[in-house]
Formats: C-alpha cells, structure tokens, sequence
C-alpha cells in the first residue's frame, strides 16, 4: 500500500474507492438525490420530473400557504439539489 502523493488532500474514503475500483458518491450529491426523494444514481428524465413535481409544489409563487417562509426555503433546497445533480451529470 503506497499512498500517492498527487492525491493528498482528497477525502480517505475517495481515495479508498479509487484504489478499490468503487464509485464513489460525496455525501453532496447524495443528499441532493435524497432531496428530490431519489436513489442514487437515478436517470437525468428522473432528476428532471422529481424536480418539475417539488418545484411546482413548493414554489413561492405558486403557493400562498401560511408557511410561506418554510415553503422558500424547501423551494431553494429542491433548487440547490437539481443544480448539484445536473453539474455533476454534465
């Protein structure tokens, strides 16, 4: 076992799935995946309907609940998260 030193820096657990030929998944993408309600790994087209579906739901100016301030800050999740998986599909 050699550690390569072009590779420090990266998280050990990265580091470990590359020596083992593992994917890896960050916990970024993960959690985005978690969000719009999908495994890991899902298909762009599924990306694209879990979002279209929760953004319609939550969007600030579509939906004028009492919990306005809560529905925004889900809408911007949701939004942070299809950003993450499409950059990182890309």
């Amino acid at each position: 076992f050699l550690w390569d030193e072009n590779a420090r820096g990266i998280k050990p657990s990265k580091y470990l799935a590359e020596l083992l030929n593992y994917t890896y998944v960050s916990d970024e993408i993960a959690d985005a995946y978690r969000v719009l309600g999908l495994p890991t790994g899902a298909s762009i087209e599924k990306v694209r309907s879990a979002h279209r579906k929760l953004a319609a739901r939550y969007h600030p100016d579509k939906n004028a609940s009492s919990n306005a301030e809560t529905d925004l800050s889900t809408f911007v999740r949701i939004q942070t998260a299809y950003e993450t998986i499409v950059r990182q599909l890309s």
